[in-house]
């Protein structure tokens, strides 16, 4: 959980630098992790793959696990949008501004 401590800090100095690729790959990081150590499903697993082939910078699993959701990076609305068409009618944007 250490290395989850670090990518958490590391992801705050992304954000506050608006460097969207560094957290993308944060984001990426953070899945595997939490992947690897079962807290993640096949079907979540499978969507963060698809959106990041459909172009988002970062995907991962949050919430409980073992279900839960999952949120990918855009930088842009309409990749945003782009994102959804792939992921399928359940998905959403959320737009997040500090």
């Amino acid at each position: 959980f250490e290395a989850i401590e670090v990518l958490v800090r590391n992801a705050k100095l992304a954000i506050e630098a608006g460097d969207h690729i560094a957290l993308g790959q944060l984001l990426d990081l953070n899945h595997t992790i939490l992947s690897s150590l079962m807290l993640c499903t096949s079907k979540l697993d499978a969507m963060c793959r698809a959106a990041r082939a459909a172009g988002a910078l970062g995907a991962k699993m949050t919430g409980a696990g073992g279900g839960g959701c999952m949120f990918a990076l855009a930088p842009k609305r309409d990749q945003a949008l782009r994102l959804c068409e792939v992921l399928g009618p359940d998905s959403f944007v959320a737009e997040v501004s500090a």
